[in-house]
């Protein structure tokens, strides 16, 4: 089938996107969103163990889960747990892929809901600026982060246990959830010169001490080639910083939208940072996956805040450089490159 699948989900999508109008009743957006999620739902949920590096390895430590949890096996106990569960009941590997489906989708729908204006607009970001893209292998970390979104509220009721115990659940399906641990403070910052001038300090500060952060990141993801050098991510890096500086300049009219976009817009200079680093390692990039879901939903409130006539030139530049950096990243991966379900296997 090739690529044909993914194009069918943006087209999807982006028609849900331009359907969209900001007059809609909260019932109508919600459908629209739901509409929009069906398509990404069914890719995740019905592929075949072979699209993915990893998707091959997980069926085969489903079929090979025992009944009980191995304390010494570097695999997460909350996902151990899962698979047992999964494994009780329904006996085949497709129901792991389904289950993490349901929980990534429905996850989507309550954060987009939660900070978005065009709910569709932001899930194309997420469809084609890195996350859906892990989600199709990554089922362990892509888990973690999906629990880990239902935090946003605590973070912003400064509901600190709460976020805590949050993100010691994510911590059960994968161990990179520590890392997120300072968005609490992080994105509570107010949002003004003085701490930004910080910011860009610290993201100084952290180029240089880079190396040391990466091997205890590689050490805690089990990581075992250390630090992974690598020459790429230039783009996407720059792609975050102009997102940065776009919604910096633009952050009393995207405040005035939505009380929400301050934590979006200080979470957006953890990204930048995580992205940074990426120019020295790739693990980087694991990290700030659980970043990113707050830059893509920046730069859709970005959007949303253009004059009313210059706004569907903003939308149609954005999603063609999306639309573009996702055939990038897709169509050479012999992993993914050919989707099949898993029917056709």
């Amino acid at each position: 089938m090739g690529m044909t699948p993914y194009y069918i989900m943006l087209l999807f999508i982006l028609a849900c996107v331009f359907t969209y109008r900001d007059n809609m009743s909260d019932k109508n957006k919600n459908r629209l969103l739901i509409i929009s999620l069906l398509p990404m739902f069914c890719l995740l949920a019905f592929k075949s163990e072979t699209m993915g590096a990893d998707t091959s390895t997980y069926s085969r430590m489903f079929v090979e889960a025992g009944d009980n949890l191995n304390f010494e096996s570097r695999i997460e106990l909350g996902y151990q747990y899962t698979v047992i569960l999964l494994n009780r009941f329904f006996g085949s590997s497709q129901s792991l892929y389904i289950f993490s489906a349901l929980v990534i989708c429905s996850s989507l729908y309550i954060f987009i809901k939660r900070t978005a204006n065009n709910y569709p607009l932001a899930l194309y970001f997420f469809a084609t600026m890195g996350f859906f893209q892990f989600s199709m292998s990554g089922i362990r970390q892509a888990l973690s982060i999906a629990i880990i979104l239902f935090s946003f509220p605590f973070i912003q009721k400064k509901r600190r246990l709460y976020f805590l115990a949050i993100i010691a659940f994510a911590f059960l399906f994968h161990k990179s959830a520590f890392f997120f641990i300072p968005m609490y403070w992080i994105m509570n910052m107010q949002v003004n010169k003085k701490n930004l001038t910080y910011m860009v300090l610290g993201m100084v500060s952290v180029y240089f001490l880079a190396e040391p952060f990466m091997l205890t990141a590689a050490d805690m993801l089990n990581y075992d080639y250390g630090i992974e050098s690598t020459g790429n991510g230039y783009i996407f890096m720059f792609i975050v910083l102009l997102i940065t500086i776009l919604c910096y300049r633009n952050r009393d009219v995207l405040m005035d939208i939505k009380k929400t976009n301050s934590y979006l817009i200080n979470a957006n200079y953890a990204s930048l940072v995580l992205w940074i680093i990426r120019l020295i390692s790739r693990t980087a990039e694991r990290l700030s996956l659980f970043f990113m879901p707050y830059t893509y939903v920046a730069l859709e409130q970005y959007l949303s805040s253009r004059p009313a006539n210059n706004k569907k030139l903003y939308i149609m530049i954005a999603v063609l450089i999306a639309g573009y950096l996702f055939v990038h990243r897709m169509a050479p991966s012999e992993d993914l490159n050919n989707f099949t379900f898993y029917w056709q296997q």
